[in-house]
């Protein structure tokens, strides 16, 4: 029997390849964390998508964010039409229960979840975003990755506060 990591990696592939998107995947060493992927990737961490589930009053979401900023609830909940206090970011151990894959490995599409990519993701020509595996990440372009995700793009990210 294929794990979860496995079989969503496939799904991602499939739909990658029947899309006719050009894209590319790196293989490297595991991430977990985003300092990790600053590291190993060696790219600026606002081409890098950090993959979010939320829990909202209507069921769970992807919220895709610039790896180096931080998702601002508010936004999303207005962007949801949901109230703040009903949304919670999961912890990494209901992320692993609810979809069977790490943090880290979380893609931004190919979940069976709606998703909210942060609309500052769009500047940029090519973005670095989860496969299914820490060992993996795919490059394609912007606008294809808010194409195949069937995204709702919106401003749902703050930057993150630096304390010298």
């Amino acid at each position: 029997m294929k794990s979860p990591a496995t079989a969503i990696n496939e799904q991602i592939l499939q739909t990658l390849q029947a899309s006719g998107v050009v894209y590319q995947i790196r293989q490297h060493e595991p991430v977990v964390t985003i300092a990790d992927v600053e590291r190993v990737l060696q790219v600026p961490l606002e081409v890098t998508v950090k993959a979010l589930i939320v829990k909202t009053a209507s069921g769970p979401v992807v919220a895709a964010i610039p790896g180096n900023r931080r998702l601002n609830k508010q936004k999303l909940a207005g962007v949801l039409g949901q109230s703040r206090k009903r949304l919670d970011l999961l912890r990494p151990e209901a992320v692993e229960k609810l979809i069977g894959l790490p943090i880290g490995a979380i893609p931004p599409f190919g979940l069976g979840l709606p998703v909210v990519l942060d609309s500052r993701l769009l500047q940029h020509e090519r973005l670095y975003c989860g496969l299914g595996t820490n060992d993996q990440s795919l490059v394609i372009a912007a606008a294809d990755l808010a194409q195949l995700a069937h995204a709702n793009v919106s401003d749902i990210s703050d930057e993150i506060e630096r304390i010298c």
